[in-house]
């Protein structure tokens, strides 16, 4: 979910920040511009009343996708994962 720009910024360049993620306590975000990630308190962006963190949370429980970034997509599971490294051949060791 990206923040917006009136709501805050990335506290090394300024540029936009996305949240990736959130907690009871926290949410993580990272700056788009610079890759700078950091945990911010769940009032953080507090311009309209808390906005970003149940709408977060919310996804998460919902057991959507926090953030919809264009590129590759994680592997959803450890095994995904070593079989794009192995070029989706699980059987070579």
């Amino acid at each position: 979910m990206l923040v917006e720009l009136e709501a805050g910024r990335c506290r090394e360049c300024s540029g936009q920040l996305e949240i990736e993620e959130v907690d009871d306590a926290t949410m993580t975000v990272v700056c788009l511009d610079c890759s700078d990630s950091h945990s911010v308190k769940t009032d953080a962006f507090n311009v309209r009343g808390i906005r970003y963190w149940p709408a977060m949370m919310a996804q998460q429980e919902d057991g959507e996708q926090p953030h919809l970034r264009s590129g590759p997509a994680a592997p959803s599971s450890l095994r995904d994962g070593v079989c794009a490294l192995l070029g989706n051949n699980p059987h070579i060791a």
